[in-house]
């Protein structure tokens, strides 16, 4: 198959992350990807393919993703719209009001209510027309959509989305395993591609770090796909301080595949994969104090792994969209 992909973002994150892999993913099983990050309608009209995956889009974008929706079902081209987050139904994206503290929001979208306006104006770039943002929903909420973990397929489908599916991001296994550096020192691991990004817990480890530096070893902002093997094998564990409802969070899978148990939160794949004793710990408090004293119970055990994620190969990914495609 010939297979195009539209990424209408920011070329880094865990979005990025999963078209690189998923392009990879068909290469191996004998498909075409091509990806498309700009100008995707001049894309769509000329480029010879079976099916199209539409991943993550921002406000400056919305004229250009819209356009491409209307094409896509004019001319009944196959597609699906791959939900790295929850911006068809939160102007924030993340489902967490930000006037009132951190705290999920349950609710249809309040865009005055939680707070998006306060700190939004037409001359943002990322400002979200919400009529252009309706028009989006009613196209995609009947289409082809899939997400990544099924706390987050079950909100989508609370939403009116009637054509979800669940379909787990893979990882390149033959890239993340696990090297077995020899380093004696005891060391705690924290990444995070967008830095110090309070939704994604840096305070917590901010906090962490100062109670326990001499053990600690963080990468903020953006790397190559092929530098953050070398830095999972760099430690014996792996923090995953995310305060919002995750559709992934695809460094559990990577640091997992490295042989690296993860602490985290019950966020995204945590949930899902996470098992107490046998390859990490879920911290279900939100408790950065109880982060801590699960750090001590890994010092004292041995755990196993990477066989927990060996189905969450990229093989596997593509192969679930081929079938959902046609």
């Amino acid at each position: 198959m010939r297979i195009l992909q539209l990424h209408l973002s920011i070329s880094k994150g865990g979005a990025y992350t999963v078209v690189k892999n998923l392009t990879n993913g068909f290469k191996k099983l004998g498909h075409h990807s091509q990806e498309i990050f700009s100008n995707s309608i001049d894309s769509l009209k000329k480029f010879n393919y079976d099916g199209v995956l539409l991943h993550s889009f921002q406000g400056r974008y919305i004229d250009e993703y819209l356009e491409s929706l209307q094409f896509l079902e004019q001319y009944k081209i196959p597609y699906i719209v791959l939900l790295h987050d929850y911006w068809p139904i939160c102007l924030q994206t993340n489902l967490v009001r930000c006037n009132d503290g951190f705290k999920e929001c349950k609710n249809i979208c309040d865009p005055f209510g939680c707070g998006f306006y306060n700190k939004s104006s037409e001359s943002n770039i990322d400002y979200i027309d919400i009529q252009k943002h309706k028009e989006i929903y009613g196209i995609i909420k009947d289409s082809k959509t899939s997400c990544f973990n099924q706390y987050s397929i079950d909100i989508f489908k609370n939403h009116n989305f009637n054509n979800i599916k669940l379909i787990h991001h893979g990882i390149d296994l033959d890239l993340f395993k696990p090297t077995y550096q020899n380093d004696e020192r005891f060391t705690i691991l924290f990444t995070n591609a967008w830095g110090e990004k309070e939704l994604k817990g840096f305070k917590h480890w901010e906090w962490f770090k100062k109670h326990n530096n001499n053990i600690c070893k963080d990468l903020l902002g953006d790397k190559t796909l092929e530098y953050m093997p070398f830095f999972y094998n760099s430690g014996d564990c792996l923090l995953f301080l995310s305060l919002w409802p995750e559709t992934c969070g695809l460094v559990i899978l990577e640091a997992l595949a490295c042989d690296i148990p993860v602490i985290s939160y019950p966020v995204g794949i945590a949930s899902e994969i996470i098992k107490n004793n046998k390859n990490g710990y879920l911290i279900d408090t939100f408790n950065i104090s109880d982060v801590l004293n699960a750090v001590e119970k890994i010092k004292d055990n041995e755990f196993d792994c990477r066989n927990s994620v060996l189905e969450f190969s990229l093989e596997n990914m593509c192969k679930k969209y081929i079938e959902f495609l046609i």
